[in-house]
């Protein structure tokens, strides 16, 4: 479960990427990619420019990013095989709201043992972002490791 409470302003971009008019896919697939395949993904989306900067450094000391960011928020994911896409939905936020989502995914699915519903740091593994439209600041992950897809 993701629990939206730390990362209200990431979980909205997510939101927005899958109901929003650009229907981007919601089963997403965790590669573990490197940081260099992560950062070409951000590039491709859209998130970080050819210098290397973020797309939002524009918003730097525009309030809320004034003491925390701003970074750029990406969905689908880049850690995800389907990061990188044009037409990704992008948006600034604070630095701590984006690491925390990010956070809470490595800790919470792509670490998390197989066994208790993670990938068990083994990929591929391929899992469905999937919001609760009648509980608002919680959004509700469900994902099967493709080991478990192989086992039946």
């Amino acid at each position: 479960v993701l629990d939206c409470t730390n990362f209200p302003e990431s979980c909205n971009n997510d939101c927005y990427g899958i109901y929003g008019p650009p229907r981007l896919p919601s089963s997403l697939t965790w590669d573990q990619p490197s940081s260099s395949v992560e950062r070409n993904r951000r590039r491709g989306s859209g998130c970080t420019m050819s210098n290397g900067l973020s797309a939002c450094n524009a918003n730097s000391g525009v309030s809320p990013y004034n003491n925390d960011g701003p970074t750029c928020d990406e969905y689908p994911y880049a850690s995800t095989s389907q990061g990188g896409m044009a037409g990704a939905t992008l948006r600034c936020m604070s630095r701590s709201d984006n690491s925390a989502e990010g956070g809470h995914l490595r800790g919470n699915l792509y670490r998390k043992p197989i066994a208790n519903g993670g990938c068990g740091n083994v990929a591929p593994c391929s899992f469905t972002v999937a919001v609760d439209m009648n509980t608002i600041g919680n959004s509700y992950i469900s994902y099967q490791s493709s080991q478990k897809t192989q086992q039946g």
